[in-house]
């Protein structure tokens, strides 16, 4: 980079992390200086910080003045209900009304599973872009993105020629993950949105099918996950045109290769993963123990991916280990493992969504009625549905478990290996015995 790039980056760096880079750790300096040096900050660096607490005081001052406008107006309305008592008659009934007298009664009918979709869909993505996180979160995300492809070594720290398929594989884990933090708060947020403003009664008594409700406030986070992993297609893309004009090498954009795998490989972890905090929704009722249930839950796949706990069968999220891509093969050797695992996760999420229906809150329930919902006919009557739509899940949860057991890491050929193993230490034993009765 030139200086002057490099000194502008250092001065809006928030953290100060390079200009301390670049100014104590990227020179090679003796042990006596990093023994005896003092960090003195520059002109530059000091009139940074001074600039960003002026910018922070800025916004605090701007926050203020704003609210204060905005009570201000508030005072002028008045009370509403005094305005009202104090207008004359006449003026609060239109004299046409008057004139034609009493309306006539209307007929209202309520708004089916399509309608009630698609009015929550609309009234959740004007929320999720009206709201600050998503255009903090969404431009962070993909830019780690393209730090994670744009400036990962090869072999050796030699130049690594990224195709589309490779470049999403990379990004893959970063994706899941972050938009599993994202799509965890989101979701949570949306579900609890009524209760929070106190219109939760309203909500809950209005005449709309349940489905319909769960389903808007889902698709409108599908469609902030859309918007993020198109970006990071776009981001494939801009890395793509930066391989060519600094090594002159064309690698074309492999579109089939990016919809596999950030579209038809991810929409299973979404899938699942909203159906898992819906159901928390539902069974526990209180948004900071969702928080705490899902973020435990993301803590455990995180250790049962260090320490190998996980199979084919339980990796709700695909690691980095089973997707490794090669121009060559195109995940065509783990392709049957990768269909199953898909197929289990979303037949999970279809079972997960099942459960939220059948025990989402509809109505507060007293002591008696919580009994009564316990008593066998009831609970069958409740559990058919759910009991119906896991019969999938339970097929394939067996046949890629039969899978799992067949391969190479299952339980036989895992004892087979151990036998083989004990075998030939006892015919070493048996002969290392031998040559020394041999030589006695």
């Amino acid at each position: 980079l030139p200086r002057w790039v490099d000194r502008l980056l250092q001065a809006i760096d928030p953290g100060g992390l390079r200009w301390f880079d670049r100014t104590f750790v990227s020179e090679r300096r003796s042990v006596a200086f990093y023994n005896a040096a003092k960090i003195v900050p520059d002109a530059l660096f000091l009139a940074s910080r001074v600039a960003m607490i002026a910018i922070g005081l800025a916004g605090v001052w701007a926050a203020g003045r704003r609210l204060r406008s905005e009570e201000r107006r508030d005072r002028r309305v008045g009370n509403p209900a005094d305005a009202l008592a104090a207008a004359p008659a006449a003026a609060t009934e239109p004299a046409a009304l008057a004139a034609r007298g009493a309306l006539p009664a209307a007929t209202v009918s309520p708004p089916g599973l399509l309608a009630t979709t698609w009015m929550v869909l609309c009234r959740e993505t004007a929320a999720l872009l009206r709201s600050p996180g998503i255009w903090l979160f969404g431009p962070l995300i993909i830019l780690q993105t393209w730090a994670q492809t744009a400036f990962s070594p090869g072999t050796l720290d030699t130049e690594r020629l990224l195709t589309s398929g490779a470049a999403a594989t990379a990004m893959f884990v970063t994706v899941s993950v972050f938009l599993a933090l994202l799509t965890l708060f989101y979701t949570v947020e949306s579900l609890f949105r009524e209760t929070r403003v106190g219109l939760d009664g309203i909500a809950r008594a209005a005449p709309v099918p349940t489905a319909g409700w769960l389903a808007g406030k889902a698709l409108a986070n599908a469609t902030m996950a859309l918007v993020i992993v198109g970006g990071a297609a776009l981001t494939i893309l801009v890395t793509l045109l930066w391989q060519r004009f600094t090594t002159g090498i064309a690698v074309p954009l492999d579109l089939p290769a990016i919809l596999l795998i950030l579209g038809l490989l991810l929409v299973p972890t979404l899938v699942v993963w909203t159906a898992f905090v819906a159901f928390l929704a539902a069974l526990v009722r209180n948004r900071f123990a969702v928080y705490g249930l899902a973020i435990a839950a993301l803590v455990l796949t995180g250790m049962g991916n260090t320490f190998r706990w996980m199979n084919w069968l339980t990796q709700w999220y695909l690691g980095s280990q089973a997707l490794a891509w090669s121009e060559l093969d195109r995940l065509g050797a783990m392709w049957p493992a990768i269909v199953a695992n898909r197929l289990v996760m979303l037949a999970l999420g279809a079972t997960l969504i099942a459960l939220t229906l059948a025990i989402w809150p509809r109505r507060i329930p007293d002591l008696r009625a919580r009994f009564d919902r316990l008593r066998p006919a009831a609970f069958w009557k409740n559990a058919r549905v759910p009991l119906l739509v896991a019969l999938p899940l339970v097929a394939l949860a067996i046949w890629t478990g039969q899978m799992v057991r067949a391969g190479y890491e299952g339980k036989p050929a895992r004892d087979a290996g151990k036998a083989y193993w004990r075998r030939n230490r006892s015919e070493e034993h048996t002969s290392e015995l031998q040559s020394r009765q041999y030589l006695v």
